[in-house]
């Protein structure tokens, strides 16, 4: 409760907020107004993005050393992890760097990890391959990560809707434990 008033208070006074919610309470306060200082009500965006719907990630949302530590995560040990980062860490490079406006940006899905890590099976690096592919299927069921250009959603354009007041929810309640 003392978080949620902490939130309204701060909307109240044009404060853009980020909220991690765990329980899916939050998204739910999208639409009550809020009183601001001089009295009035007004109506501050409150931006519900849930994880595995409206948030889907692309995999140059992340760095190498991210992704690398949520394959640790799940279970792939240590050094197959570097090894795959390693195998996959030129893909990222042109993803984050800088692009050609008239060109789409490039794209890196977790299907095209997939692929990359059945290459690794095929290349002679079955067991490997095999680990990695199981980590993998864990991370796609979790379906955090997109798919296709158009379902990767960056953080950076929920944060413009509330630059200027309200609060981002970002709600992890339907992710499995894991």
């Amino acid at each position: 409760h003392l978080a949620q008033v902490l939130m309204s208070r701060l909307i109240e006074h044009g404060r853009p907020c980020i909220v991690f919610d765990t329980t899916g309470v939050y998204g739910r306060l999208s639409h009550e107004r809020v009183r601001s200082s001089t009295s009035e009500e007004v109506r501050q965006p409150i931006v519900p993005l849930i994880v595995g719907d409206s948030l889907k990630l692309a995999v140059a949302h992340m760095s190498p050393a991210t992704f690398s530590a949520m394959l640790r995560h799940v279970g792939l040990p240590t050094a197959v992890a570097l090894y795959f980062t390693s195998h996959i860490a030129r893909r990222f490079a042109p993803l984050n760097g800088p692009h050609d406006t008239d060109q789409p940006a490039a794209f890196l899905g977790i299907d095209d990890l997939i692929h990359l890590a059945l290459e690794l099976e095929t290349e002679g690096q079955s067991v490997a391959g095999g680990a990695i592919l199981s980590c993998l299927d864990v991370i796609k069921q979790a379906q955090i990560f997109a798919t296709q250009p158009s379902e990767g959603a960056a953080l950076r354009d929920g944060y413009a809707e509330i630059r200027h007041g309200g609060a981002l929810v970002i709600d992890l309640s339907k992710l499995t434990r894991c």
